[in-house]
């Protein structure tokens, strides 16, 4: 199981936050009047800004994850599914009737970091859920959603995904603002991958 660290900042003034490190490379966060960059698991380096005394200590371990108690059966849910690799359960805030959430049993924070084959196995029970869902309740309109990282609005850095059944009028439209000037970039943006092709229309 990787490891998953808490740490807590205090600054000149005796506040103190709490933040946790991703297992990825060169996450760089704004909080609390701290720059952060997390550099991996455990390893940490901070930018003081010009009225912090930035400490460091290393506090709570991963065995705080809401998840891993779940998985762990330390804490309580309502499983719809498992295997031995993932399970499904009710979100314990949901947005609608049968929102579910998908977990892979291992501790992984998120897409970068889970292997592609526990990815398929979470993806075997996701497909297994929403077939659940569209025969004994008829339900055929959901969204799927991940998110990866603070900025992409994590909340638990143990990787899950929501399926949300979605009903008429139910409010819970998401709306994109949509730059559809992007695409005069890419051309440059194809470049930098080093992959693709543009797929013109047929002549």
């Amino acid at each position: 199981m990787a490891n998953f660290d808490f740490f807590v900042a205090k600054n000149q003034k005796g506040q103190t936050h709490q933040f946790i490190t991703i297992l990825s490379h060169n996450h760089e966060y704004a909080y609390g009047g701290y720059r952060f960059i997390l550099s991996d698991c455990v390893a940490l380096k901070f930018c003081k800004l010009d009225y912090c005394d930035v400490q460091i200590k290393k506090g709570l371990s991963m065995s705080d994850c809401i998840f891993c108690k779940i998985v762990n059966r330390q804490k309580q849910a309502w499983m719809i599914h498992e295997t031995d690799a993932s399970i499904a359960f009710f979100d314990i805030y949901p947005v609608n009737p049968y929102h579910t959430l998908v977990i892979p049993k291992q501790h992984y924070v998120d897409t970068f970091s889970i292997p592609t084959e526990v990815l398929q196995e979470m993806m075997i029970t996701l497909k297994h859920v929403v077939d659940l869902y569209r025969t004994k309740l008829g339900i055929t309109d959901m969204q799927i959603i991940n998110n990866n990282g603070v900025i992409g609005q994590q909340s638990v850095f143990h990787i899950h995904f929501h399926i949300i059944p979605r009903y008429k009028d139910d409010g819970q439209n998401l709306k994109w603002k949509t730059s559809p000037e992007l695409r005069e970039e890419y051309d440059n943006m194809l470049e930098k991958l080093g992959v693709g092709l543009l797929l013109d229309r047929p002549k």
